[in-house]
């Protein structure tokens, strides 16, 4: 059969500057498509015996508020009471033919994109053979043509509402059971999942107590002039042993049952036809619904049954009613839209969480954090630390270099002045992120890494272990995005076999910080233990911070500690920062009053004589502090007098080497003995990692020549024994450090505690207590 195209023009039929809409007679026509993406496709359905256009379209007088008030003006009256004017024929010509789903409907939802759907329902056609298709056939015809025109946009899910009239309404029902049945192997061609809604307009759905299936059946074949003869009707009556309808009862409830489809139902109202049954209506109300509060909606339309879906113009009953019916769906859409989001967004959070676990996992390694746990074990107070805030403005100031644009701060000193100690306290001290956010309204990451010269070149003090420990910590920061960076793709998946390149990892950790949405404050304690390319570490860290004068990116800030050695004094001193042994004298003269009146608690005055005396004698060195304190300890349990105790500091060396000679010295021959195989023991063991308490005793007895027995030192209420030996044995020039025996995982607690572990079981590990040793 020859395809026809019906050209009509909208509008009044005095008007001819409107569009015309060209629609087809079969297949689908597009009457409206959105300059943005469509919220959802709005299908029009005909019934039978009608047509894609001419269904929807109204054909009479023209409905405009102008012409409503010159009919009620007084002159018009009195000209309809006394007589016509010379226009009053030319008036009476106004009518208007309004294709209103092409006409009002995109001016009320410019978001939908419009189509009507023709098929060929007539009895017969002139010139041509007649169309035997049945409902099943034009069903499967819809369902062909809806999914063609999805697939050629790539819109499968978009949402879609379909709109029929009278027995259109099968053809929907048909067309969706069909694509279930084709879901099941092609899941993307069910449409039941993808439409929200239909609005049904004088469809039957069942019999009813006024009309069996049969008489609405013949009710509609009188209401479109056709006999009751026609195949679709013959397929349709269960009277001619059919059972369609039943089959679409069945199957479209059981759709209906899944909860995913709202049906907005409109009946025609009562008295627009000669039937003397139903009210005079062609489908009765009991048939025209599905009975259903859960499911659906139900309103009239003052119209009979073939003039409810056509609509005069905007200020129609009808046409604003099916207009609330739209914009429910579409409230629908726009929720379901906001929960599919936030549910998409929930399922990206949680392979984002699994991602960064797996990445935090192939980050950490054993020894990351034994150094900051010593540090922060020393139990400083903050009172040790007031001065450096309290300190005048300039160079050396480092709550003025918070809050500054500079980017670098060096914390220089000698070795033992307490500088990892200040920089534990500058990190966690709230001052530091007050002052921070003085300085620039973005939030702020603060992370750090400790070089620890006990490791030797192992990975805690390594550029590698450098890289992984900063990564570590700006990742466990969950509003730190993950990098789209090919690095991730070549993350080992085990932390115990991972092997990292530093060229990876180094333009990980700058994607990292480049696509972060905070600001990063780094504290890089011990740079001069480091025993790799000082230049290239240098490198790095003006790298990193390159981005600062780009306004849009993070800034990095960076405070260094260390000793003034020439590559890093070369590099830094032009830098701010300050020397510890000009400015930590009250610091020390604090620590050591605190700890001489926690011991000595009685004699609170020659305490804080003898307490100034020390700090002026440390030149800044507290680590001398500290051992000079418990030399006076001893002389206070021994019961010395102040000048006793005066005595004692004079014979203190204030070299530190010196005063190592002089601890050693005093340990009888014995413990010299054992204290010498420790040393050794510590400094050249074959694992520079690990070395524990129990491991370390017994290889002390074997080679002292003992018989040992193994068992004997897994007794833990022998622990405590072993570890009092141990420190009068080294003099407290060794210490007992807590090794984790497991990978990090670290959650996002505000201030980032790089020290939190999802596993809890550790070991212990003797260490020397500082690089001087």
């Amino acid at each position: 059969m020859e395809e026809r195209v019906t050209a009509t023009t909208s509008g009044t039929s005095t008007s001819s500057d409107k569009p015309t809409v060209l629609v087809r007679d079969l297949g689908l026509t597009v009457l409206y498509e959105p300059r943005d993406s469509p919220v959802a496709d709005v299908i029009f359905v005909h019934g039978l015996q009608g047509h894609p256009r001419k269904t929807w379209c109204y054909e009479g007088p023209i409905e405009s508020s102008e012409h409503q008030e010159r009919a009620k003006s007084p002159g018009r009256r009195l000209l309809k009471k006394f007589g016509k004017s010379r226009n009053s024929k030319a008036a009476e010509k106004l009518t208007q033919s309004v294709f209103w789903p092409a006409d009002l409907l995109p001016n009320d939802h410019k978001c939908l994109r419009i189509l009507t759907f023709g098929y060929d329902s007539n009895v017969t056609n002139i010139g041509g053979l007649v169309n035997k298709n049945n409902i099943s056939q034009h069903g499967r015809g819809l369902l062909a043509a809806v999914l063609t025109d999805r697939k050629r946009l790539d819109c499968l899910a978009r949402p879609l509402i379909f709109v029929a009239h009278s027995l259109g309404g099968l053809l929907v029902k048909e067309a969706l059971i069909e694509s279930q049945k084709q879901g099941k192997s092609h899941p993307e061609d069910d449409l039941s999942k993808t439409c929200p809604a239909i609005i049904f307009l004088g469809t039957p759905h069942r019999g009813s107590s006024d009309a069996h299936w049969g008489q609405i059946l013949s009710n509609i074949a009188g209401a479109v002039q056709i006999d009751t003869n026609n195949s679709i009707l013959r397929d349709l009556d269960p009277s001619s042993g059919s059972s369609k309808l039943e089959d679409l009862r069945r199957d479209f409830g059981d759709i209906l049952d899944e909860g995913l489809i709202r049906i907005y139902s409109f009946q025609e109202s009562a008295g627009k036809t000669s039937l003397r049954f139903a009210g005079g209506k062609v489908v009765p109300d009991e048939s025209s619904s599905f009975d259903s509060r859960r499911l659906e909606r139900i309103d009239t339309i003052d119209a009979n049954h073939m003039n409810m879906c056509r609509f005069r113009g905007q200020h129609d009953e009808g046409y604003n009613k099916f207009l609330g019916a739209v914009a429910g769906v579409l409230k629908g859409i726009q929720e379901q839209s906001r929960r599919a989001e936030a549910g998409k967004m929930e399922a990206e959070k949680v392979i984002e969480t699994q991602h960064r676990e797996e990445l935090l996992r192939g980050l950490d390694y054993h020894e990351r954090v034994i150094r900051e746990r010593q540090v922060y074990g020393t139990n400083a107070q903050a009172a040790t630390m007031k001065w450096v805030w309290s300190m005048p403005a300039g160079q050396s100031s480092f709550k003025q270099w918070l809050a500054s644009n500079e980017t670098f701060f060096w914390i220089s000193g000698k070795p033992g002045s307490g500088k990892s100690t200040l920089m534990a306290h500058l990190r966690e001290d709230d001052n530091t992120s007050s002052l921070l956010h003085d300085g620039s309204p973005r939030p702020w990451a603060i992370v750090n890494f400790y070089f620890d010269f006990r490791a030797g070149k192992n990975t805690s003090n390594n550029f590698e272990g450098l890289l992984r420990s900063l990564l570590i910590q700006l990742i466990a920061f969950e509003d730190f995005d993950l990098p789209a960076h090919e690095s991730r793709k070549r993350r080992p998946t085990s932390y115990d076999t991972g092997q990292w390149d530093k060229t990876s990892l180094r333009a990980l950790l700058k994607e990292t910080i480049k696509e972060g949405s905070k600001n990063v404050c780094m504290f890089i304690d011990g740079l001069d233990e480091y025993e790799g390319d000082m230049l290239e570490l240098l490198a790095l860290f003006r790298g990193i911070a390159a981005g600062n004068i780009i306004d849009a990116l993070p800034t990095v800030k960076i405070c260094f500690a260390s000793r003034p050695e020439p590559v890093i004094l070369l590099n830094l001193k032009t830098c701010p920062g300050l020397r510890m042994q000009q400015f930590n004298s009250i610091g020390i003269e604090q620590y050591v009053s605190t700890v001489l009146h926690d011991a000595v608690p009685s004699d609170s005055e020659r305490l804080n004589s003898i307490s100034a005396d020390i700090a002026t004698r440390a030149e800044g060195v507290f680590l001398w502090a500290r051992f000079a304190t418990s030399e006076l300890i001893v002389g206070f349990a021994r019961g010395d007098d102040l000048e006793e105790l005066r005595e004692r500091l004079e014979q203190l060396s204030p070299d530190l080497e010196k005063l190592y000679d002089r601890v050693f010295d005093r340990l009888t021959p014995k413990d010299r003995k054992l204290a010498s195989i420790m040393f050794r023991l510590v400094c050249f063991r074959a694992d520079p990692s690990l070395l524990s308490v129990q491991g370390l005793m017994l290889a002390v007895d074997m080679a002292m020549g003992k018989k040992v027995h193994h068992d004997r030192f897994l007794d833990k209420e022998l622990s405590e024994d072993l570890r009092k030996r141990l420190m009068a044995r080294s003099g407290g020039l060794l210490e007992i450090a807590q090794r984790y025996m497991s990978a990090c995982n670290i959650r996002d607690k505000g201030q980032l505690n790089a020290s939190i572990y999802r596993s809890k079981e550790y070991d212990e590990e003797v260490r020397l207590t500082h690089r001087t040793v």
